[in-house]
């Protein structure tokens, strides 16, 4: 390819420059030509010029003056006719006499003719100007004779540049027909290169991309080398988990039974009497026969590990009490109204749900407006301040009385009609200590009792002291989780 493109360019460089050669004698030519050309120009203009009546003047001349004679006899050397009198009188009776002198082959006129009419030429009284004097139509003859003869003179010097010119051209066109034969098979060269050169990338990334894959396929033979070492050790521990888990499934339908109860009927009580009755619901369950966890933990049972461990990082009381009670007010299906004396409840919604929710007190005037919004744009909401009633107006959302309308889910609030957005949360709590709630509040919403008591202080206290004493301890248990 390289060997091609070099002859291809030398041969550019060839033609450029007899192009050049060809423009400057082209041009030369052109020149010459165009000294000739005025005078021509002038006498066709005269002979156009010349009119019936100045034809008929010097044809009727019996015996015509002599320098009108001697333009004649020019005029008829030229035509190829007798130098005499007679022969111009005929010349000038033709009908196509001044059709013949502005139609003249002037590039055609031999040697022999211009040698006749040199002596004519030389004549100094065969002048333009001077024949003017005598007969007008002479002398735009006169300078006929004189334009053909003055061409004549120039086309000589031409046609030697005309000749060249044309064979120069041959040569040039026959070069540019080589140039581009070479120019194709420079191009066909290329593509074949290009083809080439793109299979060559191909390969050569394909090559790539198999080094890379068995760099990758050796890492990953690596990896199940070590991982299969290491799953070793975990097989007992396997082996050990679906033995466990093969327990939890025996016992599910009693634990479930008894998370259930946990949620339906626990909330309202404090922590003593809450471990009364699940010990008397256990001891019930073992006595039919249903299988259930010995010792059974509502908190371990329902509840995710991690998810304890975000609420009690975003300010839930460390002890399963308030676990207890996060997991009914996250879990039951009525939303939750929370006793809080302590504000521990309100602390932890507030942090958990963060500045997305909405808070407001029942006794607020803008607490409607606050509720329609955080149903519509499906945002927590918590409602603060209940005492021992719970107004009427808020049954609609208590009781998820949403219904479908134009291909959308609404709920009326109030006397407005607003559309229930996926994501709405209601909390509500009370700062009372001991609220006499009438069966209806249980009904309509989850009651729950975070009001603290000694053994929940004493389980708080324990966390917060492990965490100041023995850290790594608290560590540990994080890990675990």
């Amino acid at each position: 390819a390289a060997v091609v493109q070099i002859t291809v360019a030398q041969d550019e460089a060839n033609v450029t420059k007899r192009q050049a050669e060809v423009s400057a004698l082209q041009m030369d030519a052109k020149r010459d030509l165009a000294k000739a050309m005025p005078a021509y120009q002038n006498a066709v203009k005269a002979l156009e010029s010349l009119e019936k009546k100045d034809i008929i003047e010097i044809r009727g001349f019996t015996k015509p003056p002599l320098i009108v004679q001697t333009v004649m006899e020019a005029v008829c050397i030229l035509l190829q006719e007798q130098p005499t009198w007679e022969s111009a009188r005929k010349v000038l009776n033709r009908p196509t006499y001044m059709d013949e002198l502005s139609n003249f082959d002037k590039d055609n006129i031999s040697a022999m003719t211009l040698a006749k009419i040199t002596k004519y030429i030389e004549n100094p009284d065969m002048h333009p100007d001077s024949v003017r004097k005598v007969s007008v139509a002479a002398a735009g003859m006169c300078m006929w004779v004189h334009a053909m003869n003055v061409y004549s003179q120039v086309a000589s010097e031409v046609a030697p540049k005309q000749e060249r010119l044309e064979k120069m051209n041959s040569e040039l066109s026959a070069a540019n027909i080589e140039l581009e034969e070479k120019q194709k098979e420079l191009s066909d060269v290329m593509e074949e290169v290009a083809s080439l050169q793109k299979k060559c990338d191909e390969t050569l990334n394909e090559k790539n991309r198999l080094g890379l894959e068995v760099e990758r396929c050796r890492q990953r033979l690596s990896r199940a080398e070590k991982l299969k070492h290491s799953l070793k050790d975990e097989r007992v521990r396997w082996i050990d988990t679906v033995a466990e888990l093969k327990v939890i499934m025996k016992k599910l339908v009693g634990d479930i039974f008894l998370g259930a109860a946990t949620i339906s009927y626990l909330g309202p009580f404090v922590t003593d009497f809450r471990v009364e009755l699940q010990d008397k619901w256990e001891t019930e369950v073992e006595d039919r026969e249903v299988p259930c966890t010995d010792n059974y933990n509502f908190v371990t049972s329902l509840g995710d590990p991690a998810l304890v461990r975000e609420w009690r990082i975003n300010g839930l009381p460390n002890d399963d009490f308030s676990a207890e009670n996060a997991i009914i007010a996250t879990r039951g299906e009525r939303y939750p109204l929370m006793i809080d004396p302590q504000g521990q409840a309100s602390k932890w919604i507030k942090s958990y749900e963060g500045k997305k929710m909405s808070v407001v007190s029942i006794k607020s005037d803008m607490m409607m407006t606050v509720l329609e919004r955080a149903v519509g744009g499906g945002m927590p909401i918590l409602i603060e301040d209940f005492e021992e009633s719970v107004d009427p107006v808020l049954d609609t959302v208590l009781y998820r009385r949403h219904y479908h309308s134009g291909g959308r889910r609404v709920i009326n609030i109030g006397d407005s009609v607003v559309e229930f957005a996926q994501g709405f949360r209601l909390y509500m709590t009370t700062k009372m200590r001991n609220p006499k709630y009438l069966p209806d509040v249980f009904i309509r919403t989850t009651v729950l009792n975070f009001t603290v008591t000694n053994m929940g202080l004493e389980e708080q206290l324990l966390g917060d002291v492990v965490k100041i004493e023995n850290p790594s301890l608290e560590g540990r248990f994080n890990g675990f989780i």
